[in-house]
């Protein structure tokens, strides 16, 4: 593959893993996902397809920055209403949930951030 097209796939995946990041996050904070302690079929497909280009990603097309191991704790956020639905700290629990999915978009936007900025130079 040559270097321009692998250049032009991991700029497509970090894109779409951007909006994926960012439709986890809106379901968790508008939907109700993170309080029904149920998660719809949808956001699973969705950390299924986050996971798989995040994977992809690290393996062949871009070089592993720091900043992409941070996913595991959105991975974690979205799994927190599954692992903790019989507690007592709720409250506690939603706002960790609602708050972590958001390392979900930070590792694509930095990673965005690294090849404007490489770009430059």
């Amino acid at each position: 593959m040559g270097k321009a097209r692998k250049a032009l796939l991991g700029k497509i995946a970090l894109l779409v893993n951007i909006l994926i990041g960012a439709v986890i996050a809106v379901d968790f904070w508008w939907n109700r996902a993170a309080q029904d302690s149920q998660l719809s079929i949808s956001v699973l497909v969705l950390c299924s397809a986050y996971i798989t280009i995040e994977f992809l990603r690290k393996s062949f097309l871009t070089p592993s920055r720091w900043w992409n191991t941070l996913y595991y704790l959105g991975l974690f956020a979205v799994l927190l209403p599954l692992l903790f639905k019989d507690v007592s700290w709720e409250e506690e629990r939603l706002l960790m949930s609602r708050l972590g999915v958001f390392f979900l978009i930070i590792p694509p936007l930095l990673s965005l951030w690294a090849a404007i900025k490489d770009k430059e130079e």
